[in-house]
């Protein structure tokens, strides 16, 4: 069987022909027939080098290859890419299946995941933090096997660190320092390790039915048997071609007769209807009612402003605002009346509804993990994954939890994050801060390009390497954790939608969005200033005749990514303040500041509007896009790079942000801030529209 696996790669020898053989013949459970069992092993080619020797095993067991977007054929899993990522989504899904069997139990979910790599796979440092991560959770139906073979791809001559060319006793020797590196790197993170021949058929299988008993994570490295050419069979030449092609067939219909009895068991199973749910993706029957009377159920009421009033502040929240308090709801940020468009809430609001809001989530969705790094806070009440301390290496396999901790290491919980996603009947949300978004670059960019449903929670103030929040004045490393170009960055990314909410009524309907989305990632992103709650008339989109939905609210307008949040007095613009996130605030105190002509000032009319997602915004109607931006001059504001602007401004138009890294001012605030006040502001749009012949 391994010299016609061998001759089906057409001479692309990877040393994992016999591994492989044998462990898709007596290991690997699935259906061929059925490639989207859910309860089939995972096979997870950690790169493109594997890709061709998958194509070969599925077309020896009877499965056709499948085309381009029609999905892989059972029992792959589309989890390659960058070196690392593949391994890493590995990881995510063992977890997924421990999560899975901890919920639904071993007679549904019971199966491992099966990972084929290289020494570029592993030696990646998101590799690293993957495999530290499964060490300290005790993933023991997580199995590896480690290609120590040379990459065929790379010529001999080729010296990685440069210097004069080593003759070929020197390049082993190095090769084999690199792979016992490997090695005990994996044993020093709690793996059960293993190098086996890579022609010993009998070590092989006895290696792999190791790994099935042991109760932790497994790597075996499969070594060059001594004196062997690579590009041969040797001595794995079948009987006869027919008696193995025979062979084949019958590891693709072996899973079969499991996969009926599976279903015996699902058909008797008290959570059927609940597991086929989660399996398909689909989100509980009723979650939004349920959802919108959590909220109400959480603290009391704001007071009615117009239509329907959505409870958002948490009644045990410490940061609540009482009464009394000057930054009590309703209140006029300078002590002036309410009746403006300028309401806000706490400043520390968001983060407190992001809190609550993840702990009513995993209420409504069982299916719900949240991986979050140091900077990012886990839900209260929820167990804590890996447990602390860390029980002791022998102990067994630790107790599933809903709260995943993941400590600094951001980009492995993101690249884990995919592989809970592709897994399925998880739905990962991750917490951290905004600027280790750059961390986690690489898995975000794999789960845009695999369609993953993933929501990110990124705080702007949250220090990366901690859990304190970042504050103006702090110390003098303040601009190295101030998000910059990271959020223009995520807006040139495909696939990936990014909310900015202006405030917890905002944030309460991005994250309803980001939950339904199903074709990509999507990062919320939780502002570090007070938040606007917009007043009722400020609260409509364009009229209906304009577009092709009804009376619009703030919700619609959160879904069309875009809406009005304030008019112009009288109706006819000479201005627009174009905002996001926290700077929509900014924007409804500008808006007053223009309209009272100061100190022998002309008084100008502004509308604000408020655009928490460009993605969706940039798909509605060219109507709706010019009634929500209309054709007075456009003045952009917020607290980051410009860059992409542009496409909303039009020609007339000015942004208002920031054009460096902010430097601490004399009176120890940040320029990010004082170059963003409303007085600051003001001023610059005046003399914008003074010299656009705007006035």
């Amino acid at each position: 069987m391994a010299a016609l696996l061998h001759e089906a790669l057409g001479g692309r020898a990877t040393g994992l022909e016999l591994a492989a053989t044998a462990l898709w013949a007596r290991f690997l459970t699935f259906d061929a027939f059925s490639p989207d069992w859910p309860d089939r092993d995972r096979f997870v080619p950690a790169s493109a080098r594997f890709l061709f020797l998958h194509r070969a095993l599925a077309a020896l067991s009877g499965q056709e290859p499948a085309s381009a977007g029609a999905g892989a054929p059972a029992p792959l899993e589309p989890a390659s890419g960058p070196p690392g990522q593949g391994f890493a989504a590995a990881v995510g899904m063992a977890m997924a299946e421990r999560l899975l069997a901890g919920r639904f139990g071993r007679t549904l979910v019971d199966h491992r995941t099966w990972v084929v790599a290289c020494e570029s796979d592993l030696s990646a440092g998101v590799s690293q933090e993957a495999a530290s991560l499964a060490g300290a959770m005790g993933l023991d139906k997580l199995v590896v096997l480690f290609d120590a073979l040379p990459d065929p791809d790379v010529p001999a001559g080729d010296e990685p660190f440069g210097g004069s060319p080593l003759d070929q006793a020197q390049r082993d020797q190095a090769r084999r320092a690199t792979v016992a590196d490997t090695i005990d790197r994996f044993a020093a993170c709690g793996w059960a390790t293993r190098r086996v021949d890579g022609e010993d058929l009998e070590a092989l299988q006895s290696a792999m039915a190791g790994a099935i008993r042991t109760r932790r994570p497994s790597l075996i490295a499969v070594l060059p048997a001594e004196n062997r050419d690579r590009a041969a069979p040797g001595r794995l030449a079948p009987p006869t071609e027919a008696a193995a092609r025979a062979a084949w067939r019958r590891c693709g219909e072996r899973g079969a007769g499991a996969r009926r009895s599976w279903l015996k068991r699902l058909q008797r199973h008290r959570l059927r209807d609940e597991f086929e749910r989660v399996a398909a993706g689909r989100l509980a029957q009723g979650w939004q009612q349920r959802w919108e009377l959590g909220w109400g159920s959480v603290g009391p009421a704001p007071a009615p402003v117009g239509g329907t009033a959505m409870s958002i502040v948490p009644a045990r929240d410490r940061t609540a605002p009482r009464r009394g308090d000057a930054a009590m709801i309703g209140a006029a940020p300078d002590g002036g009346s309410a009746t403006g468009s300028a309401r806000v809430l706490d400043p520390s609001a968001q983060a407190g509804v992001a809190r609550r809001g993840l702990a009513l989530l995993c209420g409504l969705m069982p299916e719900l993990a949240i991986l979050h790094s140091q900077s990012g806070a886990p839900v209260v009440g929820l167990p804590v994954w890996p447990a602390q301390p860390t029980p002791r290496l022998g102990e067994g396999p630790h107790r599933p939890g809903r709260s995943i901790s993941c400590g600094v290491q951001e980009h492995g919980m993101a690249a884990l994050a995919n592989g809970l996603s592709l897994h399925g009947g998880v739905r990962p949300c991750l917490s951290a801060a905004l600027v280790s978004i750059d961390r986690m670059r690489p898995a975000l960019r794999s789960a845009a390009v695999t369609g993953q449903a993933i929501v990110y929670l990124l705080a702007e103030d949250a220090r990366p390497n901690g859990g304190a929040r970042v504050r103006p004045g702090d110390d003098e490393m303040f601009a190295a954790w101030q998000p910059l170009e990271q959020i223009a960055s995520l807006r040139a990314m495909p696939e990936v939608f990014v909310f900015r909410p202006a405030g917890a009524e905002e944030l309460v309907a991005c994250w309803e969005l980001a939950l339904r989305r199903a074709g990509g990632p999507s990062l919320v992103l939780l502002g570090a200033d007070p938040p606007p709650r917009p007043e009722t008339a400020a609260r409509k989109a364009p009229r209906e005749d304009v577009t092709s939905g009804g009376g619009a609210g703030l919700r619609l307008g959160c879904a069309r990514g875009g809406y009005v949040v304030a008019e112009a007095d009288g109706g006819r613009r000479e201005a627009t303040l174009l905002a996001t996130g926290p700077e929509v605030s900014t924007a409804l105190q500008v808006r007053r500041l223009l309209a009272r002509g100061e100190a022998g000032q002309q008084k100008i009319a502004a509308a604000v509007v408020s655009l928490p997602c460009w993605e969706l915004f940039a798909t509605q109607s060219p109507a709706y896009r010019a009634a929500v931006l209309g054709e007075a001059p456009r003045i952009g504001l917020e607290a980051a790079s410009g860059f992409g602007w542009e496409r909303w401004l039009g020609p007339d138009g000015a942004f208002i942000g920031m054009d460096g890294f902010g430097a601490m001012a004399a009176d120890r605030t940040s320029s990010r801030r004082t170059a963003l006040t409303p007085e600051a502001v003001a001023s610059r749009v005046r003399r914008h529209l003074g010299a656009s012949g705007g006035e």
